[in-house]
């Protein structure tokens, strides 16, 4: 358990077919379900536009090669590579604050990927669940937005991480490991799914 299983190009109502044997799915939710990741980035980038160009180029390699991993990880790191030293706690504070409200602006222009809600309507009979690094409020608000969120069993965003939430899943909803199902876009994603002997199914939503 716990391995990729085959990537998908988008989820939809025709993708979703796959999922027909499992009982309980596990969803992430930027670059999954909602069309957020492009938004993300040049929201981690602006935060460094003061710097050289080499800090946001590996600001920008840096998220891309780990979506799913959280902004309490990534800003204190983007700090300190910028700064070239540890960041204080209210630099790192500081800087938090202004990704949240850049973010927040850059997100009224967002929307889900098309065929979110069929898919998601075809599944409705299942133990459907979000596991997201983006935090708690934020995401409960998101989802209320685009009305997903009567979808789900649970919706759970940072600052737990994805695999206790996945462990914690597990304890409280009873969810079977063979019949449940990881889908999300990044690294951390699996690393999750494998810790908890979970299958996980990637989604790839890169544009052309």
């Amino acid at each position: 358990m716990g391995h990729l299983v085959q990537f998908l190009p988008m989820l939809n109502k025709n993708t979703v077919k796959l999922l027909e044997p499992f009982k309980s799915i596990i969803f992430d939710f930027d670059g999954v379900l909602l069309d957020s990741n492009e938004i993300k980035l040049n929201a981690f980038i602006s935060l460094f536009t003061s710097f050289s160009s080499d800090v946001e180029e590996y600001v920008r390699l840096h998220h891309l090669e780990n979506l799913g991993l959280s902004r309490f990880v990534k800003i204190p790191h983007y700090l300190e590579y910028a700064l070239n030293r540890p960041p204080s706690e209210l630099e790192i504070n500081t800087a938090l604050e202004l990704f949240t409200k850049n973010l927040k602006q850059l997100l009224e222009c967002a929307n889900l990927f098309p065929g979110t809600h069929d898919a998601l309507q075809i599944l409705s009979s299942k133990n459907l669940f979000i596991i997201s690094a983006t935090p708690q409020v934020e995401l409960v608000d998101l989802c209320t937005r685009f009305n997903i969120n009567n979808y789900f069993i649970e919706i759970l965003g940072s600052p737990i991480s994805k695999t206790q939430h996945i462990a914690n899943l597990r304890e409280k909803c009873q969810i079977n490991l063979d019949d449940t199902i990881f889908i999300g876009d990044g690294v951390e994603d699996f690393k999750a799914a494998k810790n908890q002997k979970i299958l996980f199914l990637g989604v790839s939503n890169e544009k052309d």
